[in-house]
């Protein structure tokens, strides 16, 4: 059976609602044919998967099933391709100057949408909120650090 990637999407939108992490874990395979929940469980992993080893692709500029707007849902879903880098890798995207009392809006817009706070870097609507969101909590961590 045939499953279009908005199925795959939708089921990953439902695992998020209901886990809030994209951690799929792989189902236990056992007998394959008496349990179509696994086969299903297990397409819906290697998807997953799939999607994460797709978008290194992507950001090379290489074929790839994922476009710019499968990215973009999945950012905008909060989707993590791989463990954020470190902070010195933030996007060469440009950080527009723009008013703290304008960010913390922006920031509860963002919370509104995406049911959390956890801005990926990546995320570059609202004059680039994931460049911003991320220099403030490197400059956070390094205040209470000391540095």
């Amino acid at each position: 059976e045939f499953t279009t990637w908005e199925d795959h999407f939708q089921m990953l939108v439902e695992f998020y609602r209901v886990n809030r992490h994209f951690n799929v874990p792989r189902p236990e395979e056992g007998n394959r044919e008496d349990n179509s929940e696994v086969s299903e469980g297990l397409r819906f992993y290697r998807w997953v998967r799939q999607v994460r080893y797709a978008y290194r692709s992507y950001i090379k500029g290489k074929d790839s099933i994922l476009s710019e707007n499968r990215v973009n849902q999945l950012l905008e879903l909060g989707f993590e391709f791989k463990k954020p880098p470190p902070a010195t890798g933030v996007s060469k995207v440009a950080i527009p100057e723009a008013p703290f009392e304008r960010r913390l809006e922006q920031l509860k817009k963002c919370q509104q949408e995406l049911g959390h706070m956890k801005i990926d870097y990546r995320y570059h609507k609202m004059d680039n909120l994931g460049d911003w969101a991320l220099g403030v909590s490197k400059r956070h961590k390094d205040w209470q650090e000391g540095k």
